[in-house]
C-alpha cells in the first residue's frame, strides 16, 4: 500500500521517515477513505463535497466479493508478524482511520442521522437492481426492476472494468459535442459579423450584434 504512495521499501523500518511520510499525505489529501469503513467515508466524503447521497451509492456485492468474505481468522502470532513485516502500512491505515473517526466526531449528531438515512437508500436500491435473493457468484439485474431505475441500475451492476470502458465512452462522447457545439457557436458568430459587415450604413449596428453573439457563445 505504501509502495504505491511512494515510500521506498528499505524506509518501511524506519519510523521517522514513514512518520513524515504519513504526514506528508495527510498534507495532500483533503480525506482518505477506509475500506472496512466505506460507508462512513462515503458519506463524510459527500458533505465535503456538498454532494447528494445519491452521488455516492453502491452496491454492496461488490464490496462483499472483494472484502467481507476474503476475511479468514488467523492466530495471534500470525497477526504479529503480519504487523511486524509491514510496519509502514500498518501506521499509515492507523492514522488514517484515526483521522476519519475524528472527522466523523467533528461532524456533529446530524452525521449519524445521515448514515442512517444513507443505508436506507442503499438497501432500497439494492432491492430495487437485484431483488430480495443476491447470488454473489452470479450478479445478475432483478427482472423487475422498476423502468424508472432500469438505467441507473444497470450501470451499477457493471463490474470496475466494465464501469471504466463505459466511463470513457460517455466521456469522448461529451468531449465530441462539446466540439462539435463550439464549432456550431463559431460559425454562428462568423456569419452575422459578415452579413453585416459590409452594411455601411448599419455598420456600428453589425458590430454590436457580433459582440453579443460572441459573448453568448463564449457564455455556453
Amino acid at each position: 500500500m505504501f509502495f504505491d504512495l511512494g515510500l521506498r521499501t528499505t524506509d518501511y523500518h524506519k519510523t521517522e521517515v514513514v512518520r513524515d511520510a504519513i504526514l506528508d499525505i495527510d498534507d495532500k489529501f483533503t480525506l482518505v477513505l477506509i475500506y472496512e469503513h466505506l460507508d462512513e467515508s462515503l458519506v463524510l466524503m459527500k458533505r465535503k463535497l456538498c454532494w447528494e447521497l445519491d452521488d455516492v451509492l453502491y452496491l454492496k456485492f461488490h464490496y462483499q466479493v472483494h472484502g467481507e468474505n476474503a476475511l479468514h481468522s488467523i492466530n495471534s502470532n500470525i497477526t504479529e508478524q503480519i504487523y511486524r513485516w509491514n510496519k509502514a502500512d500498518a501506521m499509515l491505515y492507523q492514522y488514517f482511520n484515526k483521522t476519519l473517526w475524528n472527522e466523523i466526531r467533528l461532524e456533529g449528531k446530524k452525521f449519524a442521522d445521515e448514515l442512517r438515512e444513507f443505508r436506507t437508500k442503499h438497501y432500497e436500491m439494492e432491492r430495487d437492481c437485484l431483488g430480495l435473493q443476491v447470488n454473489l457468484e452470479k450478479i445478475a439485474l432483478n427482472a423487475n426492476v422498476t423502468s424508472f431505475n432500469r438505467y441507473f441500475c444497470q450501470k451499477m451492476v457493471l463490474r470496475e472494468i466494465e464501469y471504466v470502458h463505459y466511463f470513457r465512452r460517455k466521456m469522448e462522447n461529451n468531449k465530441s459535442r462539446t466540439v462539435a457545439n463550439g464549432i456550431a457557436g463559431s460559425g454562428n458568430g462568423t456569419r452575422i459579423f459578415s452579413e453585416h459587415a459590409h452594411e455601411r450604413n448599419g455598420e456600428k449596428t453589425s458590430l454590436l450584434r457580433n459582440e453579443t453573439d460572441a459573448s453568448s457563445v463564449s457564455s455556453r
